[in-house]
């Protein structure tokens, strides 16, 4: 079955806060969640749009026009996909690449946050479906190990006037290891940038740009562990790992952290803020399925009613915490304390205890020994 086309940009749509609602919202008829895609010409068309040649490929004598992925076909055919025919957690990693690739880092944590957000709501009956665990983790796994290769295209700095685009994580890591086999083996070329030259254009980067990749970067790093800490709680023992894109958007925080010091920057990024908050504060849940997505946050008439609404609100500080402090520890922490509030004794330990000796004293202790 072929979408129908609408008039609705959903490249951009990351950017509003209604974005979230309507790629959330239930789909009409018996079936909420629509129906499977996956050999459909959806996918076809999708992947034909994500598909680009490499350009540091030599072509030989072989010379033809590169085929550039078009990133904006892409985020159009996944939204309506998703709004319209099924929600598809493969067909929604694709639009977090895509709005990364078109919007920066907004963008990725815009999408991650749609991620967390399906899953929340509609676990049970999403695609792939859970009757078919090797595909419904698929798309984890791909969040892992390809959108954290992405990732690193998406410019961190502006672009110099003979620039066509900035400098992005993997110019900046390419730069590293060639400085370092230059300083071994002279008769290496040097590297071209020089490292030097992209913390420089980094430097020359508007304030206010450098916040609003760093905010980009943070939530998409606090949304990915508390994903991480939902597939914990509902794949047990086979959870695939976000670690690879963990440690990614990890590295270039710190980067970003480390090369701006001393540039004063305001936290004014908003792109995607209404997806984000709802898939973070979502996830806070532990993934409980009473945790719905757009429940009140205050309670009406006082106190907080149970262990569930206690951890989504705690989400949803974080989220508020990350948004007007994106460079404090706070919102981690916070973040951290709810993964383990959802971690049973026996995964817990190890994670609160280094010492190994300590930890098998302990565990004998309780009677947890594996």
């Amino acid at each position: 079955m072929q979408a129908a086309t609408h008039n609705k940009d959903y490249a951009a749509l990351c950017l509003s806060a209604e974005g979230g609602t309507a790629l959330l919202a239930p789909l009409a008829g018996a079936q909420r969640t629509g129906e499977p895609l996956r050999y459909s010409d959806v996918y076809d068309r999708i992947g034909e749009a994500r598909r680009e040649d490499d350009d540091r490929l030599a072509q030989g004598v072989w010379q033809k026009d590169l085929k550039r992925a078009d990133w904006t076909a892409v985020a159009q055919l996944c939204g309506e996909a998703l709004e319209y025919q099924s929600k598809d957690l493969q067909i929604a990693a694709w639009l977090a690449e895509a709005w990364g690739r078109l919007h920066g880092f907004g963008g990725v944590s815009a999408g991650l946050s749609l991620v967390a957000g399906l899953c929340n709501e509609y676990w049970p009956d999403l695609y792939p479906p859970l009757e078919d665990p090797e595909y419904r983790i698929a798309p984890f796994h791909w969040l892992n190990e390809k959108l954290s290769v992405s990732i690193q295209f998406i410019p961190l700095t502006q672009p110099a006037e003979s620039q066509t685009a900035g400098y992005t994580w993997l110019d900046w890591t390419g730069a590293k290891r060639a400085e370092q086999e230059h300083q071994q083996h002279k008769e290496v070329p040097a590297p071209e940038p020089a490292p030097g030259a992209i913390e420089q254009a980094l430097r020359r980067t508007a304030p206010e740009r450098i916040a609003a990749t760093r905010a980009g970067v943070a939530q998409a790093a606090a949304t990915a562990l508390n994903l991480e800490s939902f597939l914990d709680g509902h794949l047990a023992a086979a959870h695939p790992s976000l670690r690879q894109l963990r440690t990614c958007l990890s590295e270039i925080g710190q980067w970003l952290e480390d090369t701006a010091a001393g540039i004063t920057v305001v936290a004014t990024a908003t792109e995607g803020k209404g997806i984000r908050e709802e898939g973070i504060a979502a996830m806070g849940t532990g993934g409980d399925e009473s945790g719905a997505l757009g429940a009140p946050a205050v309670v009406p008439g006082g106190g907080i009613r149970n262990r569930e609404e206690a951890y989504r609100l705690l989400g949803e500080a974080a989220a508020y915490l990350m948004k007007t402090e994106p460079h404090s520890p706070a919102p981690y922490l916070v973040l951290r304390a709810i993964r383990w509030g959802n971690m049973p004794l026996h995964e817990l330990l190890p994670e609160m205890i280094r010492n190994q000796g300590a930890l098998d004293d302990l565990q004998k202790l309780l009677n947890l020994e594996t």
